[in-house]
């Protein structure tokens, strides 16, 4: 059985390498989303593991996360991580002809530059009261702070 791997995502931004893709603002923002779940991240720490079905797949979640999670639970995070193109699929055909799905973790490599300078809040306020953060509040924001 052979699995090929989804195309390779390497967050960067510099010229890609050969096979690998630069991600603009919004795909970032969306395997950020993806992978921030941790039900997400579980499954796809252990597809990471190696290619498996999806009984197999809840089965080590189980162990991992100490409990059972419903297969309609697992299907929606699979068919999430799919679709942000960090999970492939493939279908094989299994002993009596029905396709058996098997998953697979995308290879994920990421890159990050220093800033030339670095970031400097713009307003840094040390609020001892509540009058000194109504304070604070008018001079970043201006005009009048109430309650609500």
């Amino acid at each position: 059985m052979k699995i090929e791997r989804p195309k390779r995502i390497k967050l960067v931004f510099e010229p890609a390498e050969e096979g690998w893709e630069i991600l603009n603002d919004a795909r970032q923002l969306e395997i950020a989303k993806a992978i921030a779940h941790p039900v997400r991240y579980a499954i796809y720490r252990e597809l990471d593991k190696g290619p498996m079905r999806q009984f197999e797949l809840a089965e080590r979640l189980r162990r991992v996360m100490g409990r059972k999670l419903p297969a309609t639970l697992i299907k929606h995070h699979l068919n999430y991580l799919v679709r942000a193109g960090l999970v492939g699929i493939e279908s094989l055909r299994g002993t009596q002809g029905r396709a058996k799905m098997v998953y697979k973790a995308a290879d994920i490599r990421t890159h990050l530059r220093m800033r030339e300078k670095p970031f400097v809040p713009q307003h840094r306020a040390v609020v001892r009261s509540p009058e000194e953060l109504k304070e604070s509040l008018r001079n970043i924001f201006g005009g009048s702070v109430s309650k609500k």
